[in-house]
């Protein structure tokens, strides 16, 4: 029973569950998921984040949620993604991770200087990838004006 305590202790220090996160992160949610399927979610974002830092576009598009990859298809994103080319080989850092609800999670990252918050979903027994509204948005207005866009903030990587 001890052993049960202690490895429970140490989850919700891991994951921030007790209502404390690293400095300059989020805080924690006091509710959401148990803690296995919070490291599943948090694992499914590192996954998404270590194909993109990679350049495999085509598998980080894969692991999106339905939604999001009805707003843009996969061959679209791999084309953007190789016209403009995020920074690859510069690692995502996941900073601290939220449960908002038993479905969703929310991501928060570092990239280099830049930071974010990303989600992950539960559906259909699985988690999956959602970008972000802004993202969503922006991929609504199909790949040359992103790319134009991109190039204009200086975004586009050699």
């Amino acid at each position: 029973m001890r052993r049960v305590l202690i490895i429970g202790a140490l989850l919700a220090a891991v994951l921030g569950v007790a209502g404390c996160t690293a400095a300059g992160s989020a805080p924690a949610a006091s509710s959401g998921p148990p803690a296995p399927q919070v490291l599943a979610g948090q694992s499914l974002a590192q996954r998404e984040f270590g194909l993109l830092a990679g350049g495999d576009f085509g598998g980080a598009w894969d692991l999106w949620a339905a939604p999001a990859q009805q707003v843009m298809d996969r061959s679209s994103y791999v084309a953007l993604n190789t016209q403009c080319r995020p920074a690859l080989g510069e690692p995502y850092t996941i900073t601290s991770v939220r449960a908002d609800s038993a479905t969703v999670l929310t991501v928060f990252w570092r990239h280099g200087p830049a930071t974010g918050t990303s989600s992950v979903v539960y559906q259909g027994n699985r988690w999956w990838f959602a970008p972000g509204p802004t993202d969503l948005a922006d991929y609504r207005l199909g790949v040359s004006a992103v790319v134009a866009k991109r190039k204009a903030a200086g975004e586009c990587h050699a």
